[in-house]
């Protein structure tokens, strides 16, 4: 059975036993991995429905300025690497400035 003797593994050697004889072996529905979980879910579901109806323009006013500070932080590094080489957008023209937009063609 190798050097660790009949009847034993690596994993039931030293800290590891007393961790695995102080947890329960089940914990139900109210153990802490469980716990954790649910939050994570519950919290991504409010996450996702807030922003469904933010991008939706379903939210009074003063919400929506709330949403729109909290959902524009995330963006940034989007649109960082969406404009890699291209941080800037000419609205004029390329470099015709103010008289070259009353034209005539």
């Amino acid at each position: 059975m190798g050097s660790f003797g009949p009847g034993h593994s690596p994993s039931s050697r030293g800290a590891n036993n007393a961790l695995s004889e102080a947890l329960p072996k089940h914990v139900g529905l109210l153990g802490p991995r469980v716990v954790v979980q649910n939050t994570a879910w519950v919290f991504m579901g409010v996450f996702s429905v807030a922003y469904l109806l933010f991008q939706k323009k379903l939210l009074p006013f003063k919400y929506a300025r709330f949403a729109a500070k909290i959902f524009f932080w995330p963006t940034i590094p989007i649109t960082i690497l969406n404009r890699w080489t291209n941080y800037w957008t000419a609205i004029d023209g390329e470099g015709e400035g103010r008289e070259g937009t009353n034209r005539q063609v």
